[in-house]
């Protein structure tokens, strides 16, 4: 009720109407960077996620593989130093 009594009052005030108009900019201005931020954050949204599903690559098995390619030739290393010692014990 004291809105409408107000915008009454000063319905014909020029200066009222400057306000106005002044913080109707000031939202426009500060609705616009929103919306800006809201579609940076999409579309940091959507990049990220895209990156996600488009990337198929089997990681996991590249690193098992490798861990157990490592392991292979540790253990195929170490039998082979065995046996070189061995034959050394029997000359």
């Amino acid at each position: 009720m004291k809105f409408k009594n107000f915008k009454k009052e000063n319905d014909n005030n020029p200066e009222f109407h400057s306000y106005l108009n002044k913080k109707e900019a000031e939202l426009r201005d500060k609705q616009s960077k929103l919306e800006q931020l809201r579609g940076i954050v999409e579309g940091n949204n959507y990049e990220t996620s895209s990156s996600n599903s488009n990337n198929n690559f089997p990681i996991g098995l590249i690193v098992t593989g490798g861990i157990l390619i490592a392991v292979g030739l540790v253990a195929a290393l170490s039998i082979r130093q065995k046996s070189k010692s061995k034959n050394r014990s029997k000359k």
